[in-house]
């Protein structure tokens, strides 16, 4: 009887843990969603911003990143690349080149992390891909 219940224990625990929410095609995986409904809204509107090609989404991004840690950041990261998957490399450079050096390196950083840890080909497997490859022109720019 117990191992019944542990299965079925662990077999929701693994549902729940892999399940991913999703805004206009994007992705948010669920160590963002889970953590407070607040930060799901922000990653939202943040996804909507970029988008909407607005000069101060990757503003917001950034300001984002300072709420969330572990998982969530790596999974944040991954959210960053899809969003730039979307609007492409040129629109990308374009929304982040009013920004400090600084906060084009912490958005490098989440690149980096989302390319790496992120399964942006939805195969189910992380990418293990690398920002000089996918990236060229904005690991040149930023």
């Amino acid at each position: 009887m117990r191992l019944k219940i542990f299965l079925i224990f662990t077999f929701f625990t693994s549902l729940i843990s892999c399940s991913v929410k999703e805004y206009d095609g994007i992705k948010i995986p669920y160590s963002i969603h889970i953590r407070t409904d607040f930060l799901d809204t922000k990653v939202r509107k943040v996804i909507k911003s970029a988008l909407n090609y607005e000069s101060n989404a990757f503003k917001e991004f950034i300001e984002l990143s300072n709420e969330v840690d572990g998982e969530s950041g790596y999974d944040l990261g991954y959210v960053l690349t899809q969003v730039i998957n979307r609007i492409g490399e040129d629109k990308f450079i374009e929304l982040t080149k009013e920004l400090t050096n600084n906060e084009k390196q912490l958005l490098k950083s989440f690149i980096r992390v989302g390319l790496e840890y992120g399964d942006n080909n939805y195969d189910g497997k992380m990418d293990n891909e690398r920002i000089e490859k996918i990236y060229a022109k904005i690991n040149q720019e930023l």
